[in-house]
């Protein structure tokens, strides 16, 4: 069986019925199951627009740092962390640069995500923030430079709970996402769960 693939062709709206109509400025096309796996986009169309929210996560990456370095602040031995505060501070190694992350940009709208310029604003403000919690992790760090920073959209629903369910409007169609941050292993463990459920060989699972 062979695999369509439609790039540059958004989904902009769907009619449910006995087959789910998919609509977009390419044209249209039905199919008996469908997969809602947009995450933090698309919300209304996955039905989550009252009860999941889109944020920006945020993350930089330091120069190489010596080993020296990277014994004074706890890194000698290269396992990623977390940090018990809040917001937590997440760390790994790339080399002998570290990459930081920590902090959200929440959207009022989802397609916010589509025109963010992290060099403005609210971004670049927690960018900076970000920045200057790190140099103030330990000495060692105070003078740190940071070669990159980046960011991606994730999607948060009730009680930071994935979201794994049929769509409200068809039973044959079935939503996934809201990970939280946490999608690279749940979303492959749970994309290959889905496939199964669409096609009739395993139930949803039963999260309260």
């Amino acid at each position: 069986m062979g695999v369509l693939l439609f790039e540059r062709a958004a989904v902009d709206e769907v009619k449910f019925g006995d087959k789910v109509e998919l609509i977009s400025s390419a044209g249209s096309t039905q199919a008996a199951k469908v997969l809602f796996a947009t995450n933090a986009f698309a919300l209304e169309l996955a039905g989550l627009q009252e009860r999941a929210q889109a944020a920006f996560t945020t993350a930089v990456m330091t120069e190489p740092l010596r080993e020296q370095v990277l014994a004074k602040i706890g890194l000698g031995e290269r396992k990623p962390f977390y940090t018990v505060d809040l917001p937590y501070l997440w760390g790994r190694m790339l080399g002998n640069a570290v990459i930081f992350g920590s902090g959200l940009i929440f959207f009022d709208d989802w397609r916010g995500l589509r025109t963010l310029n992290i060099d403005e604003g609210e971004a670049a403000e927690v960018y900076e923030r970000l920045q200057a919690r790190i140099r103030r992790l330990h000495p060692a760090l105070r003078e740190v430079k940071f070669t990159h920073r980046w960011g991606g959209p994730i999607c948060i629903a009730e009680n930071w709970t994935p979201v794994f369910e049929r769509h409200p409007e068809s039973k044959n169609a079935v939503v996934l996402g809201a990970y939280s941050g946490h999608g690279v292993t749940q979303s492959v463990y749970l994309g290959a769960w889905a496939a199964e459920v669409l096609l009739g060989g395993r139930e949803l699972p039963n999260w309260k």
